[in-house]
This record gives structure tokens, sequence and C-alpha cells, in this order.
């Protein structure tokens, strides 16, 4: 999971990156 966070899309958006870990 930690590692959506840390991915470079997720750095793009890191809002998203939460929004798709909470899923």
């Amino acid at each position: 999971e930690s590692a959506l966070i840390f991915h470079p899309r997720a750095a793009s958006t890191p809002a998203h990156s939460i929004e798709y870990k909470k899923s």
C-alpha cells in the first residue's frame, strides 16, 4: 500500500494516492 504513495504517479496527485489507498 505504501508503495502507491511513493509511486511516481502519486507524486503528481498525492490526494489521488491517498484515495486509492483508502479504496
